[in-house]
């Protein structure tokens, strides 16, 4: 299910922006312009993102999932608003939303923090929920906590410099394509093991096995020559 949306909301897209081309390149910012979100200072966008990171991505979801879980047994019933029914209304990904709109508004320069390091953040976690299952993902004291620093620190630094740099769009998009298909493929050589393969036909290995690796990886190089080319063309 989640591959279908993916794939059908991905086509409904990249088809609106076809049908727009033309439109779009006709708004299409001088490079001589000032960017919309200009650059401030890089320990302020990495302190900022920190904090959005621990609030959205650590403190609600250990702290406010808990109070949700513990009133499930009072589902179907009418009850005033409780502690639970605020708990469930700001632990959503929709008042995350509103959260990062609300940083933005207050320090644009970390616009592209949020939109990028952020999002690759969730991969990261994903990455660590699977090598550290039994981790105390509400201790920050951890070798889990760490490696997840460690990796958004990383994209948090790139996506900084390449905001201060020319074709930021481009570069930012293939920092987000590449950093998460690598994370897809760090989890691959860690949990695919080669007895698992053995016996198996190529037919079975490309079609069965791999085939969302295949495609993931076909799809990060496609879209990236695409971006690459026509940033060329137009520049």
């Amino acid at each position: 299910m989640e591959f279908s949306f993916g794939l059908l909301f991905g086509s409904a897209l990249g088809n609106a922006a076809w049908l727009s081309r033309k439109e779009i390149d006709s708004q299409r910012v001088n490079s001589s312009t000032e960017p919309i979100f200009s650059s401030g200072s890089i320990l302020k966008e990495m302190v900022v993102t920190l904090f959005l990171a621990l609030l959205i991505f650590w403190f609600m979801p250990n702290y406010l999932d808990p109070i949700v879980d513990a009133d499930s047994s009072n589902q179907g019933s009418f009850t005033m608003l409780n502690l639970a029914d605020f708990a469930k209304i700001l632990s959503n990904f929709a008042f995350y939303g509103f959260i990062m709109i609300l940083v933005v508004m207050r320090f644009p320069s970390v616009a592209w923090q949020i939109g990028i390091t952020l999002t690759f953040c969730y991969a990261a976690i994903d990455l660590m929920q699977d090598i550290y299952p039994d981790d105390l993902a509400d201790s920050p004291f951890t070798i889990y906590f760490l490696l997840i620093l460690l990796m958004n620190l990383t994209v948090g630094i790139l996506a900084a410099w390449f905001q201060r740099n020319d074709k930021i769009i481009r570069n930012m998009f293939l920092l987000l394509v590449w950093s998460c298909t690598a994370v897809a493929f760090i989890r691959l050589g860690l949990f695919e093991k080669p007895a698992e393969i053995y016996g198996l036909s190529l037919c079975k290995m490309i079609c069965g096995k791999f085939f969302v690796h295949i495609v993931f990886a076909l799809s990060a190089l496609y879209i990236s020559w695409i971006s690459i080319k026509r940033d060329r063309f137009l520049n």
